[in-house]
């Protein structure tokens, strides 16, 4: 309970390698809702080895096939993780499973190391609990790759000769491999609980510290002596552990020599239990029948499909073709009639001013136009439309000239249809000459309206000068000339 407590508790940090962007997405999505801290996401081998190195997570999540190779990148990727950081757990999804692959990336030590097919994966609880035992250093490994790993399992055990193991001691120091033989660990003292048992069954995970069971586990090692045969088989078993050759040979009537033994208590050690007391070998028994031929198994799945080839070289290009007489040259045609003169280009200008005094004598606010109120030359369809505002009649393209004498420093900038045009704001900061300025407007609809004007946001309302300089009324003017 401790332990299930801590892994609730503990954020798992994950790195996640697969080159299809939509099962990547949605594997990434599935783990951050239980809780899982996704901290990079990798489409090929190679940015799967840089971001596991600058991440350093708690464990990483890859397909055996990856990009640049398609082949077994993800699984090259996997043991250059292992090789490099141990404390780095690996599970590896794959479509089908292949027993070099597995037996590769397990290598002599399980720990932190999962297998598992991708269409086996049928519960997203029994999933995500696997990736949080292989991050805490366990294994999750498919039932294929267990019965594929089931020889180094039993690395460093002793296989039992039955005869050598008494029946109490059976289901406290062997363990049954699920191919009809049974391993005693050598040092008896690590197992706390009975761990006879059949074949380990979908998602057989076991943990670093221990050989600990779920119940369902349990459950089905009760199972293996449900049936009648079975319970006739160990006892035949049990038996023969029990009695041993000495004893079943005089149960029969057959003699012994004085020196002969009965096997003592288990130590603890098989090998050094057998070397204590060999039997003589019995005479070997009549060959059985060959068994039944097993079902062929099921065809395997299709690989993915390779990689487009390169693209071939191109053919080698032919001659070229002779080329063709150039022809003679033809008359001379003769000259086409002068087209009419065009109408002279009319000039559309107009020009408007003020007078100080009397014009312009309050003085001009923030977000205020000057008012021209006085007409100069004219020639075309410019017009006013009242003191400080005047009509474009067409679209395109004015010249705009103006030159107003102020008291302040200050600005002047040009309005068209309500909106400043930035660039042609004027202005100074010191001095007594006027405020003047010339830009190009282009209009976009036809009756345009222009304004100058103190632009929005100052703070200082302009005065425009009377007579600047000298005795007479000083003058403010505003030119718009219609480019054609």
């Amino acid at each position: 309970m401790r332990a299930s407590l801590r892994l609730e508790m503990v954020v798992v940090r994950v790195v996640i390698g697969e080159d299809e962007v939509l099962l990547r997405e949605g594997l990434a999505q599935l783990l951050r809702a239980d809780g899982f801290d996704v901290v990079a996401q990798a489409g090929d081998a190679d940015d799967l080895l840089r971001k596991v190195a600058a991440h350093h997570p708690d464990v990483v999540i890859a397909d055996v096939r990856m990009p640049p190779g398609n082949a077994d990148d993800g699984l090259r990727a996997a043991i250059e993780i292992r090789r490099r950081m141990p404390d780095v757990g690996v599970l590896l999804l794959s479509q089908h499973l292949d027993e070099n692959y597995a037996m590769e990336l397990i290598g002599t030590n399980a720990a932190g190391v999962g297998y598992l097919l991708k269409d086996r994966v049928g519960d997203v609880g029994v999933f995500t609990d696997a990736i949080r035992r292989v991050a805490d250093g366990g294994s999750a490994l498919d039932p294929e790759v267990v019965e594929v790993r089931a020889p180094p399992i039993w690395a460093g055990w002793i296989e039992c000769p039955l005869i050598d193991v008494r029946a109490k001691d059976l289901g406290r120091l062997c363990r049954y491999s699920g191919d009809g033989r049974f391993f005693a660990d050598p040092q008896p003292s690590r197992l706390t609980k009975p761990t006879l048992g059949l074949r380990p069954q979908p998602s057989c995970v076991a943990s670093r510290t221990g050989h600990s069971r779920t119940e369902a586990e349990k459950g089905r090692s009760r199972d293996m002596f449900a049936s009648g045969r079975r319970r006739l088989l160990l006892l035949a078993v049990c038996a023969f552990a029990v009695l041993g050759p000495t004893a079943l040979a005089a149960a029969t009537g057959s003699s012994k020599s004085s020196t002969s033994c009965a096997p003592p208590a288990f130590t603890g050690s098989v090998r050094a239990h057998t070397s204590a007391c060999v039997p003589p070998p019995g005479t070997p028994g009549l060959l059985g029948p060959r068994g039944p031929r097993g079902y062929t198994g099921a065809t395997g799945h299709a690989g993915k499909v390779g990689r487009r080839g390169p693209k071939g070289s191109e053919g080698i290009r032919g001659d070229a073709g002779v080329a063709g007489a150039i022809g003679s040259a033809g008359p001379v045609g003769p000259a086409g009639p002068v087209g009419a003169t065009g109408p002279t280009p009319s000039s559309v200008a107009a020009e408007f001013f003020a007078l100080m005094p009397p014009d312009n004598s309050a003085t001009v606010a923030a977000g205020t136009a000057v008012a021209f109120p006085e007409n100069g030359p004219t020639s075309g369809t410019i017009v006013r439309l009242g003191s400080s505002t005047f009509e474009l009649p067409d679209i395109g393209t004015y010249r705009v000239s103006f030159s107003v004498p102020v008291s302040q420093p200050g600005q002047l900038v040009i309005d068209l249809n309500a909106a400043q045009l930035p660039y042609t704001v004027y202005g100074r900061a010191t001095g007594t000459s006027p405020i003047a300025g010339s830009a190009l407007v282009q209009t976009t609809t036809v009756d345009s309206v222009l304004s100058v004007d103190n632009p929005l946001g100052e703070s200082t309302a302009l005065t425009i000068t009377p007579l600047a300089g000298g005795t007479d009324p000083d003058v403010a003017s505003l030119v718009i000339e219609e480019l054609n």
